[in-house]
């Protein structure tokens, strides 16, 4: 739950998240200062993390980007609009463009009646909506959402499986509980996701390659380029995943100071600290500065990095904290999603571009949520902290990229993607 305070031009003052998974609760409060200073904070039990951002404009939340829209500007075909946004529930800030890219209408339900035979809500009466489409990226996938001339969503649909309908309430939510209430039929063959497990120990096999099948319900997500889905390790070949571990002896030692051909802006996004890998923390600027010491090879450099955070950070229970690498540091214990963040932290401190990955890790015959890192070092490698593994094995299949790697970033694949294991050798 998320509580949002905004200025009358809906730019975010001020807001208070509750994230309560597997009984636990974490809380996340933030105030915008003036319109230069962020100042968040994050509390687990008694823990409090403070975090000061400088921004260089006041920033909208997601859920308000639509109105944000409409309510600054007419809508125009062919227009587009930067916004900075703010996401009070991964603490990300990104500059994000909007275009008018279309306009339609919709015809939607206004109203729902009992239907006694089939024991179900229906629809009473339809009515027409005139919708607006606004194109846009999030964490480098297209995004696309249809808003009325109010800015309420109309519907909206991911790249990653997520639908979002303009309904009634009972339609909605009435069908929707009656419909868990009855008896499940078996899903078939496949392999589903389970929810996160103590991880696997350091002794596990690692594999060199991994093949799966992703079956239905998820066709959005096999339609069309995903990054998350094709590239580094990873390639898709139509609902084929293929993952090939990366041969440590395929890197080299290059001996330049940084890594080469990082010149595309989406790789250069990933050598700035933001309020969780807070690279720029002086904490763990020394850290990587005392870690990397004299080396200059960024193979090097971050294979050290990797099995220093293997070695010092003890692994601790999953939690729904969202721990930033300093606090980590100075705790020296964490969760996946902690190992992760803080290599990213020193590996960017470091001059090496990281990322965090979310996805499933292969053992003991299921497919269990999990969280790793990735380098660039002339392409994308992925680097397990916790299992002490540069590069990591094959059984890392990564459904999401570039965010905390929180249980709510597999949102659209919990209860529904369902693999098929073809091979793991």
């Amino acid at each position: 739950r998320t509580d949002l305070l905004l200025s009358r031009n809906l730019r975010l003052r001020s807001w208070h998240t509750d994230v309560i998974e597997n009984n636990a609760t974490a809380t996340a409060s933030g105030r915008v200062v003036g319109d230069s200073v962020l100042v968040l904070e994050n509390q687990v039990g008694k823990r409090v993390d403070t975090i000061r951002v400088t921004l260089a404009r006041a920033p909208v939340p997601p859920v308000a980007l639509p109105f944000r829209v409409v309510y600054a500007k007419e809508l125009q075909l062919g227009r587009s609009y930067e916004v900075t946004v703010f996401d009070p529930v991964d603490f990300s800030l990104r500059t994000q463009r909007i275009a008018v890219a279309a306009e339609s209408v919709f015809v939607v339900a206004d109203s729902s009646q009992f239907d006694s035979l089939e024991q179900r809500w229906v629809v009473a009466h339809l009515d027409t909506v005139k919708a607006w489409r606004l194109d846009g990226l999030e964490r480098g996938l297209p995004v696309r959402r249809w808003v009325d001339a109010q800015g309420l969503m109309v519907q909206s649909r991911t790249p990653l499986g997520l639908t979002l309908e303009r309904s009634t309430f009972e339609i909605v939510s009435e069908n929707y509980r009656r419909a868990q209430r009855r008896e499940r039929k078996p899903a078939g063959p496949g392999v589903s996701l389970q929810p996160p497990g103590p991880g696997p120990k350091r002794s596990t096999p690692a594999l060199d390659s991994l093949a799966v099948r992703m079956m239905e319900p998820q066709p959005l997500l096999l339609r069309g380029p995903v990054p998350a889905l094709d590239e580094g390790s990873q390639h898709r070949t139509g609902d084929t995943l293929a993952v090939r571990r990366i041969e440590r002896s395929n890197l080299g030692v290059s001996p330049v100071a940084t890594p080469p051909a990082v010149d595309s802006t989406t790789i250069r996004d990933f050598l700035e600290a933001d309020p969780l890998i807070d690279s720029r923390d002086p904490v763990v600027q020394a850290a990587a500065s005392r870690i990397v010491d004299t080396e200059r090879s960024p193979v090097l450099v971050a294979e050290r990095l990797t099995h220093w955070v293997a070695r010092t950070i003890l692994r601790g229970q999953e939690t729904v904290a969202l721990t930033g690498a300093a606090r980590t540091l100075k705790s020296r214990q964490g969760d996946t999603r902690a190992h992760a963040v803080l290599l990213a932290a020193l590996a960017r401190a470091s001059g090496i571009p990281a990322r965090l990955a979310a996805g499933v890790i292969r053992r003991d015959g299921a497919f269990h949520y999990y969280t790793w890192a990735e380098v660039y070092l002339e392409g994308w490698v992925p680097v397990d902290p916790t299992l002490d593994q540069f590069p990591a094995d094959a059984s890392h299949l990564r459904l999401t990229i570039g965010s905390p790697g929180r249980a709510a970033d597999l949102v659209p694949y919990v209860g529904q993607v369902r693999l098929e294991l073809l091979e793991q050798k």
